[in-house]
């Protein structure tokens, strides 16, 4: 999805947050989350010279940034892609974000 997209669908949701909706509340904390994984994941790509990650990245990324020790298994099964595979970060970055939010790694603490 691209930037106007995720734009015009946090707007969306603000205003239906604003009118008491509880799944635009669950949408703006994903929304949250996976922006702070997309931010931190551009700063250790780049640190690293990633250019094609796959699920051995994600697992070392996920490792170092957040101390969550998810195997390539696991990241795997999140990304739904095969070892070795080159990954489409923009479909990963919401799953893993949910994953992380999840398992408690993650709190999004502002709401709107």
């Amino acid at each position: 999805m691209g930037l106007l997209n995720r734009m015009v669908r946090n707007a969306a949701d603000r205003v239906a947050f604003g009118l008491g909706s509880q799944s635009a509340v669950g949408r703006l904390n994903l929304s949250a989350a996976t922006a702070e994984v997309r931010k931190q994941w551009g700063a250790y790509a780049g640190r690293k010279a990633i250019r094609a990650p796959t699920i051995q990245h994600v697992s070392n990324f996920l490792a170092f940034q957040y101390g969550v020790g998810w195997d390539e298994e696991l990241v795997g099964r999140v990304t739904g892609a095969a070892p070795g595979e080159v990954l489409d970060m923009d479909s990963v970055f919401p799953r893993l974000a949910d994953m992380l939010l999840d398992s408690g790694v993650i709190v999004v603490e502002r709401l709107a």
